[in-house]
């Protein structure tokens, strides 16, 4: 898992997803990361988190679900390991780096000639 260290966001394959702190981009990997049998009905998921030191997370996730009218249970526990970097937008921020599109409407030639 790579999660910006400013802004929380979490880096996925062509961009980063914005998140408030560090717990919702943890939930959001794990609840993602977990694949369904598309047979599968009535999934829920709960996840249980504790960060055991800034870079390591423990989470523990309770899995339920009906499979062909057949009740399924599955707890899992693992840790989250994560990697820092500096998403795009912050990286910006950082380097002081501003664009924009500035429009100029006039009927005065000597102005359009400058722009």
């Amino acid at each position: 898992m790579v999660c910006c260290k400013s802004c929380y966001s979490l880096k996925i394959p062509g961009t980063w997803l914005e998140f408030d702190d560090l717990d919702s981009s943890v939930s959001y990997f794990v609840e993602d990361s977990i694949s369904w049998n598309d047979d599968a009905k009535k999934i829920k998921s709960e996840l249980s988190l504790r960060q055991l030191d800034p870079q390591k997370y423990r989470v523990k996730v309770v899995c339920e679900g009906n499979f062909h009218d057949l009740a399924l249970t599955s707890n899992l526990e693992t840790e989250i390991p994560i990697k820092f970097q500096v998403c795009q937008n912050c990286s910006r921020q950082a380097g002081g780096y501003y664009e924009a599109i500035l429009q100029v409407r006039t009927k005065r030639k000597d102005i359009l000639d400058m722009a």
